[in-house]
C-alpha cells in the first residue's frame, strides 16, 4: 500500500476496497481511512479507538473469550476485522498498526465471508529504508503504565531491512481487584534483492494478563414465569407489550466501581501470528504477489458468577407488574424483596489456528483516455477452533462453608443487599470442575474472485466490479459423546457474489456513484429449540445499495463523502436462554429473520490552514426486523410441568417474543453517531510548536440484547481534549502530551459485555532519533 499521498488526517489512497492501490476519491464506494497521525493524536491503543470515529460503526464487543475487536457496521454485526486482508485478531494493540480502513456495504468479492454492513482492515507497519527509532512513554492516573518502542534499522542498504515495535502496558486499575498487563512483541524483515521482487516477513506476539478481567454490571432478572395468570406471561397476542421478555432488563444499580469476578479470577489472552508477503512486478504490465499467514490464539478465562442479578418483588406485587417498573426506572430494583447473584464456578478455554493463502495477479493497461486494471486471485483457508468449559452446575445447601462445596458445586450466592456477603476471596480448583462442553470445529474456506478496474471518457467514468465463487465446510465434533454435529452431516455451502460500482465526475472536484454489491457468511451453528438439535444453520446473505458522493474542494483542502444505503440480511440467528428448574441455561438458537438497514452518513475532512485539521462524521441508520422465524412448540422451561394448558401459554408467550422482533432492532445496534475530532499548531509567538487537539464521540441508544428488544442502553457522549510541545535536543526530537480522556466522567457501556473507562489523564513523551 501506498501512503507517500497522505496528508496528516487525509489518507490518499486506498487498498482495502479493490486491492488495487487506487485514490479514494475515485473508488465508487465508501471508504473511511485514518492515517497513522490520526492515530498517534487521538491517543488510540487499540482498535476501537480508530475505528469509534466513522460513521456507523460502534462497539458490539462480547469479552468472554471473544475479545474486543467485533464491531457493528450500518447496523450488522462484524464478527472479527481484517489484519492485512486476512483475518485478524480478538484484540489490537496499535503499536503496530500503520493504517485503519472501514470498508462499507456487502463487500465479499474480495473478503470472503464478512457481515454485509462492511469491514475493518487494519494494516501493519513495515520496514522502510532509513535507520530511525522512537522511544514513547505514557503514565495516567489509576496506575496507568505503557512503555513503546519503534526502532527501524536496515542491514543492508535497500536490500534487507527490518522493523521491531514492542510495546508493555499497565492497564487502567478502576474496578474492584482488576489488574491488567499487556506485552506485545511485532519484528518484522523485508528481502529486495532486485527492483522486482520483495518478500516481507512479520511475526507477532501479543500476550495479556488479566487478574481478574473486568467483566458488565450484572443485568437485571426477574422471572415473570413464575405469575400464575398466563396472559401475564405474554400468552395474549397482538399487544406490542406482550412481545417484550419483561424479565431481562438493565444492570443493577451497583457503584460505579463494581466488578463481579471474584480476586482468584484470572483470563490469559495468548496470540501469536507469522506472515509473509511476496511482490514480483513481472513486467511493465503486471505483477503478482502471494501472501502467507498462520496465526493461532489460546484465552483461558476463570470466572466465578453469573452476570444476573435475580430479582423477587416487593409484597403484594406480581413479577411481570415489577418488571415493568424496574424497566421504566431501574433504581426501582432497590425495592426489591430479595436480590441475589449465583456464584457459579466456571473456566472456559479456547484455542485454535489459522492458515491462510492468497495469490494474486494485476494488470495495469493505460489507452487514451483511460485505463483498465484488472486483478484475479486464488484463496484457501483452514481454522481449528477448540472450546472447552468446565463448570458448576447445583446450589450448595444454605449451610455449606464455600471452601467445603463440591465440584458441581456454586460458592454460596451474594445477597446483593448486604455487601457483607460479597465474598470475593472464595476460590476453587478450576481444573477439578466437571467438563460441561468440548467442542472442536474444523473449517475451511476457498474462492476464486476476479475485480476490474476500468477508468473512461478521460477518467470521468470509472468502473468496478467482480465476482468471487467461496465453497466453505465446516464440521462440529462433540467430544463429550464423541459425535458430530448436526445430526445430517457437516455445514457445507457455496455462493457467488457481484460487487459492481460506477462513479461519475461531474468535474474535477465531484463524483456521483452508486454500487451494488452482495455477503454471505456460513453460519457454522446448530440450531436447537430449548437445547435440542434441530439440524444445521443456513448461511446468512445479504444484498446491498449504495449512492453517494465524494467531492474536493478550497484545492484538496476539504474532501467529503454523503452516502445513502439501503442492505438487507436473511436467516441471521437468534439466540435466546431460558433458566430450568436445575438452574443451568437451555438456548435456543432459531433462523428466519430478515433484517434491513437504511440510512445515510457523511464524513468531513477539512484542513483550513496547513496548521488546522478537523475530521467529522455523522451517521443515521435505522435498522429493524421485517420477519421472524416461523413459530415453534417448546417444552415448558421446566420439564416437570405437565399441565396441557400451561405449556400452550407457555409456547404462545415463548411465539409472541419471537414475533416480537418485528418491527424491534438488532443487538448492538444505534441510530445516531457523530464525532469530531480536531488538531490546531501554534506556529508563531510564544506559544510557537505547541498543539492542542480534542473531540467527541455521541453514540445514541443502543440495543442491548436480543432478550428483551426494547431494552436499550442509555446514549452518551465522550468528550476528549490534548495538548502537546515538541522540541528538539540536539538531533532528536522529543514531544510532550498531557491527555485528559472522558472529561464529563461519564459512565457508559460501548457495548452489552463492555465498560467504558472513567475520566482519566495520561502524560505522554515520545523521544525520536
Amino acid at each position: 500500500m501506498n501512503t507517500a499521498n497522505d496528508k496528516g488526517y487525509l489518507a490518499g489512497n486506498s487498498v482495502s476496497a479493490t486491492r488495487i492501490d487506487t485514490p479514494i476519491k475515485d473508488l465508487p464506494f465508501s471508504v473511511n481511512a485514518f492515517t497513522d497521525q490520526f492515530i498517534a493524536d487521538t491517543g488510540s491503543r487499540d482498535l476501537f479507538d480508530v475505528v469509534k470515529y466513522a460513521p456507523s460503526v460502534t462497539s458490539s464487543g462480547r469479552e468472554f473469550t471473544a475479545g474486543n475487536t467485533r464491531f457493528t457496521i450500518r447496523g450488522f454485526d462484524q464478527l472479527s476485522p481484517q489484519r492485512n486482508g486476512f483475518a485478524g485478531d480478538r484484540y489490537v494493540d496499535t503499536v503496530n498498526v500503520s493504517r485503519v480502513e472501514v470498508v462499507k456495504g456487502p463487500a465479499s468479492v474480495l473478503y470472503g465471508q464478512i457481515a454485509p454492513g462492511g469491514t475493518v482492515n487494519y494494516i501493519t507497519k513495515t520496514p522502510h529504508p532509513e535507520a530511525s527509532a522512537k522511544l514513547h512513554q505514557e503514565i495516567g492516573t489509576d496506575s496507568y503504565l505503557r512503555s513503546a518502542i519503534d526502532f527501524n534499522q536496515p542491514l543492508i542498504d535497500n536490500t534487507l531491512l527490518f522493523r521491531v515495535n514492542a510495546a508493555w502496558e499497565n492497564y487502567f486499575e478502576v474496578y474492584d481487584t482488576n489488574e491488567s498487563q499487556t506485552t506485545v512483541i511485532a519484528p518484522t524483515l523485508t528481502w529486495r534483492p532486485n527492483r522486482d521482487l520483495s518478500i516481507t516477513v512479520d511475526y507477532q506476539d501479543f500476550r495479556r494478563r488479566e487478574t481478574p478481567p473486568v467483566f458488565m454490571k450484572p443485568n437485571i432478572r426477574i422471572d415473570t414465569r413464575r405469575d400464575s395468570d398466563p396472559a401475564l406471561k405474554g400468552a395474549a397476542t397482538g399487544e406490542r407489550d406482550a412481545r417484550v421478555d419483561r424479565g431481562f432488563l438493565a444492570s443493577y444499580p451497583f457503584p460505579a466501581e463494581f466488578n463481579y469476578p471474584g480476586s482468584n479470577d484470572y483470563r490469559d489472552t495468548d496470540m501469536e501470528s507469522l506472515n509473509a508477503v511476496v511482490n514480483y512486478r513481472i513486467n511493465d504490465k503486471w505483477s503478482a504477489r502471494a501472501n502467507f499467514s498462520d496465526s493461532d490464539y489460546y484465552v483461558a478465562n476463570k470466572l466465578t458468577g453469573i452476570g444476573d442479578a435475580n430479582l423477587t418483588p416487593p409484597t403484594g406485587v406480581t413479577y411481570t407488574a415489577f418488571a415493568a417498573q424496574v424497566l421504566a426506572d431501574p433504581l426501582r430494583a432497590l425495592d426489591a424483596s430479595t436480590a441475589t447473584m449465583t456464584r457459579r464456578k466456571r473456566l472456559e478455554e479456547t484455542y485454535g489456528s489459522t492458515q491462510s493463502m492468497q495469490v494474486e495477479a494485476t494488470g495495469s493497461f493505460y489507452f487514451s483516455g483511460g485505463y483498465f486494471k484488472p486483478l484475479f486471485g486464488v484463496y484457501k483457508s483452514e481454522d481449528e477452533g477448540t472450546i472447552r468449559r468446565r463448570e458448576s452446575t447445583a446450589n450448595p445447601a444454605a449451610n455449606v462453608p464455600n471452601s467445603q462445596t463440591a465440584p458441581n458445586q456454586h460458592l454460596q450466592p451474594w445477597n446483593l443487599k448486604d455487601p457483607s456477603t460479597w465474598d470475593y476471596a472464595a476460590d476453587y480448583d478450576e481444573m477439578a470442575l466437571p467438563l460441561r462442553t468440548h467442542n472442536i470445529t474444523d473449517s475451511s474456506d476457498s474462492a476464486i474472485y476476479a475485480v476490474g478496474n476500468f477508468s473512461l471518457m478521460e477518467e470521468r467514468l470509472n468502473l468496478v466490479g467482480g465476482l468471487r465463487y467461496n465453497t466453505a465446510k465446516s464440521r462440529n465434533l462433540n467430544y463429550m459423546d464423541n459425535t458430530y454435529d448436526p445430526v445430517d452431516g457437516d455445514f457445507k455451502a457455496s455462493k457467488t457474489t457481484p460487487q459492481f460500482g460506477a462513479g461519475y465526475k461531474l468535474n474535477e472536484n465531484a463524483m456521483l456513484y452508486g454500487s451494488y454489491s452482495e455477503s454471505f457468511v456460513v453460519a457454522e451453528r446448530t440450531l436447537t429449540t430449548l437445547g435440542v438439535p434441530s439440524g444445521p444453520a443456513k448461511p446468512t446473505t445479504a444484498t446491498g445499495l449504495e449512492l453517494g458522493l465524494k467531492s474536493t474542494a478550497l484545492d484538496g483542502r476539504l474532501t467529503s463523502t454523503v452516502a445513502l444505503f439501503e442492505i438487507e440480511q436473511t436467516d441471521r440467528i437468534l439466540r435466546y436462554s431460558d433458566r430450568t428448574s436445575t438452574g443451568n441455561t437451555a438456548v435456543t438458537l432459531l433462523q428466519g429473520t430478515k433484517d434491513r438497514s437504511r440510512g445515510y452518513e457523511f464524513e468531513i475532512n477539512y484542513t483550513p490552514i496547513d496548521n488546522w485539521q478537523i475530521y467529522f462524521s455523522y451517521a443515521n441508520t435505522d435498522i429493524v426486523v421485517t420477519d421472524a422465524p416461523p413459530p415453534v412448540s417448546p417444552a415448558p422451561y421446566d420439564r416437570s410441568i405437565t399441565d396441557p394448558a400451561y405449556i400452550a401459554a407457555y409456547t404462545s408467550a415463548y411465539n409472541a417474543a419471537i414475533l416480537g422482533q418485528i418491527g424491534s432492532n438488532p443487538e448492538a445496534t444505534v441510530d445516531q453517531l457523530f464525532n469530531v475530532w480536531t488538531r490546531y499548531d501554534f506556529v508563531d509567538g510564544a506559544l510557537a510548536n505547541f498543539w492542542i487537539g480534542g473531540g467527541l464521540n455521541y453514540t445514541g441508544e443502543k440495543q442491548q440484547r436480543v432478550d428483551n428488544p426494547f431494552l436499550y442502553m442509555p446514549a452518551y457522549t465522550l468528550f476528549d481534549l490534548v495538548a502537546g510541545y515538541g522540541f528538539y535536543m540536539g538531533e532528536t526530537k522529543v514531544d510532550l502530551s498531557l491527555s485528559w480522556k472522558n472529561i464529563s466522567d461519564e459512565e457508559y457501556f460501548p457495548a452489552n459485555q463492555q465498560r467504558g473507562l472513567p475520566s482519566r489523564f495520561i502524560l505522554a513523551a515520545d523521544v525520536a532519533f
